[in-house]
């Protein structure tokens, strides 16, 4: 079991640039709390700083990868291919499968790699990785017992959500999903922590969810020729809603959980569930 020796965030305005000076100074001040300068530092972008593309692969060799799919989506791609930053995922070549092998693209503005390259050399941080939020939530699921016959996990977000489905330590699928739950968690929190089941809103956002859930484990078991996915794991919400949990089970005919830092790893102290959903990403990144 992985030890997490300490786990904390700092909050900063949201609507000013995601690196101004507040924020810089933010991260600056933690990096220097938790002696930063005696680890190497990973780090997951944003969801939204990065474009995920299935591509067919290339077919050249593993080390030239990357620069022939940089050629195959410059025309995918709303910005020139010249500022962006391309590294690609291997999905697993299944090898009784006719299809042809392919990949995924991740495509990344350079200036902002370069702002996270320069926040940390101004914190004096050693940066080893810049991960995406796709590959944090398969750094959890290798962790996760039902990983050995493949397991999803769904983090839900403010104006979107990201399914992930991983086996053996791969990363097979990832989808964003257009659907938020904003309205949701003020709701939730309007209701004192109980999700309000006869909102219409609601309820329309959480079965659209599930239909794209479905589809995506659908796709995944049909194209891959991969066995059922029995588990889906939901990353921590900052409020205490059981009922979404509970929901998705009775809709999908899957066991749903919470994913749990406390259960996933040794801890000198109970880690609280929205400090949790603060730094999801941030310890998924670490985890790699």
């Amino acid at each position: 079991m992985p030890r997490l020796l300490l786990c904390t965030s700092s909050k900063v305005d949201s609507e000013k640039s995601q690196y101004s000076s507040e924020i810089k100074k933010a991260y600056k001040d933690l990096t220097k709390s938790v002696k930063a300068k005696r680890f190497a530092v990973n780090l997951a972008i944003q969801q939204q700083d990065r474009q995920l593309l299935l591509i067919e692969a290339p077919q050249v060799e593993s080390s030239e990868l990357s620069d022939a799919a940089r050629w195959k989506v410059k025309d995918m791609i709303d910005f020139n291919i010249e500022d962006a930053v391309i590294d690609v995922i291997q999905i697993p070549n299944i090898k009784e499968s006719k299809r042809s092998p392919m990949i995924y693209t991740v495509v990344v503005k350079r200036d902002k790699i370069n702002a996270i390259a320069e926040l940390c050399e101004q914190s004096g941080a050693d940066l080893a990785v810049i991960d995406i939020p796709d590959m944090a939530q398969r750094n959890y699921a290798s962790l996760l017992p039902e990983d050995k016959s493949g397991v999803a996990i769904l983090s839900i977000n403010s104006q979107s959500s990201l399914l992930t489905i991983s086996r053996l330590g791969e990363l097979y699928l990832s989808r964003e999903l257009d659907t938020g739950f904003e309205h949701l968690m003020s709701s939730v929190q309007n209701s004192g922590g109980a999700l309000e089941s006869g909102s219409a809103a609601i309820l329309k956002s959480l079965e659209k969810m599930v239909l794209e859930v479905q589809r995506s484990l659908d796709y995944y078991e049909s194209q891959y020729s991969q066995p059922q996915i029995n588990a889906l794991y939901l990353a921590p919400f900052a409020y205490d809603v059981p009922e979404i949990k509970d929901y998705f089970s009775t809709q999908l005919g899957i066991k749903s959980k919470i994913l749990d830092f406390n259960l996933l790893f040794s801890t000198d102290e109970p880690i609280p569930q929205a400090l949790q959903s603060d730094t999801f990403y941030a310890v998924g990144a670490a985890l790699r």
